[in-house]
């Protein structure tokens, strides 16, 4: 679409997701999200928990790393263990960064089926 909005960005806008998506991605994902004219595309995100930071200490025997929390988030609106799922999914490789932007591009979102 051409249209513009205060002579910014084009409408509407699109913010792309896949999997990999944790920590402060999540929290950007969850702000645009929450925009006018937003539309999340791409695959679901990594899913929230209410730890921050982890740390990692090497077992005695050397035979495994035991992670654990030095941090907790309190008074997080997004509940726990739960992805974000795009509007949108797309099908093909995240990597390919030629066919995402086209998949992007392509997408009618006055005709598309959207996933929610």
């Amino acid at each position: 679409m051409t249209t513009r909005d205060s002579g910014c960005c084009p409408l509407p806008r699109r913010v792309p997701t896949d999997g990999y998506c944790f920590s402060s991605c999540l929290i950007f994902a969850q702000e645009a999200r929450a925009l006018p004219q937003m539309i999340h595309v791409g695959q679901s995100t990594g899913a929230h928990t209410g730890y921050g930071e982890v740390r990692a200490v090497e077992l005695p025997s050397k035979m495994a790393l035991l992670f654990f929390p030095m941090s907790v988030i309190r008074n997080e609106p997004r509940p726990w263990n739960q992805p974000f799922i795009p509007q949108y999914h797309f099908k093909g490789d995240m990597s390919n960064t030629n066919a995402l932007k086209k998949w992007i591009l392509d997408i009618d979102t006055t005709t598309s089926k959207r996933n929610d």
